[in-house]
């Protein structure tokens, strides 16, 4: 097993609801851990056939802490992801953001409201479809801020 294969694992481990995954190959054991607040810890094992079966090397790496934040809605109203229907969304999945980002509009009573981040991260999700009515404080963008 090769670092592109861990990277593989640790790749499946953060984009799906696994929380565990262990894989032994020729006497190589890899255990992925990750707790309930997107903290992950990889445990490294190497307990080869060697000389001294008894002597085995364990590593640990810490891979740092991802934060799941939201953006939430100012108000109630109607949510647009661009200032128009011809014009560019002003974010999508995977933009940057910090805390004056304009990251949508919403429409109350004939006003149009630019609503900033108020947070810096990684534009992770949006959960809103374009047109879509919001309540106040409604969770609409999925930030991913380390």
């Amino acid at each position: 097993m090769n670092i592109k294969d861990i990277e593989k694992l640790i790749k499946i481990l953060k984009e799906s609801d696994v929380n565990e995954i262990t894989i032994e190959e020729e006497g190589v054991k890899i255990q992925l851990k990750r707790d309930i607040l997107y903290k992950r810890n990889i445990e490294v094992s190497n307990s080869c056939n060697n000389s001294d079966p008894g002597k085995a090397v364990s590593e640990k790496i810490d891979i740092p802490t991802v934060e799941t934040k939201f953006i939430r809605a100012k108000m109630p109203g109607t949510f647009y992801r661009a200032p128009s229907p011809d014009s560019p969304v002003y974010v999508k999945e995977g933009s940057i953001v910090n805390e004056d980002t304009v990251v949508c509009i919403i429409e109350a009573m004939k006003i149009f409201n630019e609503i900033k981040a108020g947070i810096s991260g990684k534009i992770k999700k949006i959960l809103i479809n374009d047109g879509e009515s919001v309540e106040y404080d409604q969770a609409i963008f999925e930030i991913e801020n380390n």
